[in-house]
């Protein structure tokens, strides 16, 4: 193994260990331990039975630039480390020549294409559920969640369960939905992830656009679910801040940097659909590219890519 494999496996486990932070339970709201902060999003969740899931902030200007600089100083490590290594090498291939031995493999340098820290998307991932509940009922059965966050647009990755052990379940790597989280507001997604987007095909094998009738003209699901459909509306204990219904958009298609299986979500009315495995935006009617954009490791000097 690798010192990159090691970094990325060693931040793949720090992560699943600190997203629980980021909720938010009732009980510190209403006691006063937890103040809801102004300069921070919120996005408000309810289930009919505990869940748990996983959302990835599109990376912004500030994001690209921090990732930017730690990626020229690991990479100038590298090239130290390299450097090191090729010189010991070097002494290591004349000694075996003198024995005539075969050498061992040459050392591989480390190129600007080639070398990487990780995906970005590791550093800005939110987890909610099963655990750290804002709030539940009884008759009918009800779990809720609430995550503070950065604000910025927010992308369901999918019901992917974070633990101390790693992750499972499914991400929605080709094609699932997104939305905005304004700092201050209370984004309200409801019973939306319950009800609405569902998992949808590419679980191992794809024959969704084989079955007879799962598709309505616009390449919807003749059974789906519109947003407008789902239930709303938040405890009175978050009254401090103003509250939006969320708004859904389609969301093209992520890397599954986590190696889990792969799924998408089903179509939703007004929002998504597909064309085979083209993600669908729905609003407009047009195809829609990758949800987050890949870092390049260009020179420095050299822009860094813009928000999509």
């Amino acid at each position: 193994m690798n010192k990159i494999t090691l970094i990325i496996a060693g931040t793949l486990l720090g992560l699943a260990s600190s997203l629980s932070a980021q909720a938010i339970e009732e009980k510190n709201v209403t006691s006063g331990k937890v103040q809801l902060d102004p300069a921070k999003g919120y996005i408000f969740l309810t289930s009919p039975v505990r869940t748990n899931g996983m959302f990835v902030r599109v990376p912004d200007a500030d994001d690209y630039a921090e990732y930017r600089a730690d990626w020229e100083k690991a990479f100038a490590k590298a090239e130290k480390s390299y450097a090191s290594a090729m010189a010991n090498w070097k002494k290591d291939f004349e000694i075996a020549k003198a024995q005539d031995k075969k050498p061992r493999p040459e050392p591989v340098k480390p190129t600007r294409e080639t070398f990487s820290i990780g995906p970005i998307e590791l550093r800005t991932t939110v987890s909610f559920g099963p655990t750290f509940v804002y709030n539940k009922t009884k008759a009918p059965d009800s779990f809720s969640y609430l995550n503070a966050v950065k604000p910025g647009t927010y992308i369901y990755y999918g019901p992917v369960f974070a633990g101390p052990n790693g992750f499972a379940g499914y991400c929605y790597c080709m094609g699932s939905v997104k939305f905005e989280v304004k700092a201050g507001v209370v984004t309200d997604l409801g019973t939306v992830l319950a009800q609405v987007v569902g998992t949808e095909g590419l679980i191992g094998f794809d024959k969704v656009d084989d079955q007879p009738g799962r598709f309505t003209d616009g390449n919807q699901a003749a059974t789906a679910v519109g947003p407008d459909q789902a239930q709303y509306g938040v405890p009175g204990s978050l009254g401090a801040l103003p509250t939006v219904q969320v708004e859904l958009h389609a969301a093209g298609k992520m890397n599954n940097f986590l190696g889990i299986r792969v799924a998408r979500a089903a179509p939703v009315p007004g929002v998504l659909a597909y064309q085979r495995d083209t993600v669908i935006d729905l609003r407009t009617g047009q195809p829609i590219p990758v949800a987050v954009l890949p870092f390049t490791p260009v020179d420095p000097a050299d822009s860094i890519p813009d928000e999509e």
